[in-house]
C-alpha cells in the first residue's frame, strides 16, 4: 500500500489522519512543520503528501515552492488540508502537483477520496485489493 506524509502542526489532526490511513493499510509519516516534512521527503519514499498551509516557520506555500524547485520531489502529489478556503491562492500559484484542497474539520470519506485522487487510483481499484 502507499506511503503518505502528513504535515500539520496540529497533533490531533495528524493523529486523526494517521489513524484513519494506517487502519486502511497505508504507511504514514508525520511531521509537525514543513522543515520536518522536507527531511522525511529527502530520506524516505513517499507517494503523496497531505499539507497544512498555516505552519510555524516555513509555511505550506514555501514548502510547495521548495518541492517545485526540486526535480526529485516535484512529482509528488499534494493534497492541501486547511481551515480556510484558499482556492484562489492555489490557482494563483499554479502548483501542478496540488491535486485537491480539503477543508478542516476533515471528514474521513473526504480524506480517503483526496488520497485516492492523489494516488491516481479509482475507488473501485481500492475496493478490489
Amino acid at each position: 500500500m502507499a506511503t503518505i506524509l502528513v504535515i500539520d502542526d496540529e497533533i490531533l489532526i495528524r493523529r486523526f489522519v494517521a489513524k484513519n490511513l494506517t487502519g486502511r493499510g497505508y504507511e504514514v509519516y508525520e511531521a509537525g512543520d514543513a522543515e520536518q516534512g522536507l527531511d522525511v521527503l529527502r530520506t524516505r519514499a513517499v507517494d503523496a503528501v497531505l499539507l497544512d498551509i498555516k505552519l510555524p516557520g516555513m509555511d505550506g506555500w514555501e514548502f510547495l515552492d521548495v518541492l517545485a524547485a526540486d526535480n526529485t520531489l516535484s512529482h509528488i502529489p499534494v493534497v492541501i488540508i486547511t481551515g480556510t478556503m484558499l482556492f484562489n491562492e492555489v490557482n494563483e500559484h499554479h502548483y501542478p502537483n496540488v491535486v485537491n484542497v480539503l477543508i478542516k474539520p476533515l471528514i474521513v470519506q473526504q480524506l480517503l477520496d483526496g488520497i485516492t485522487q492523489a494516488l491516481g487510483r479509482s475507488q473501485s481499484a481500492d475496493q478490489l485489493s
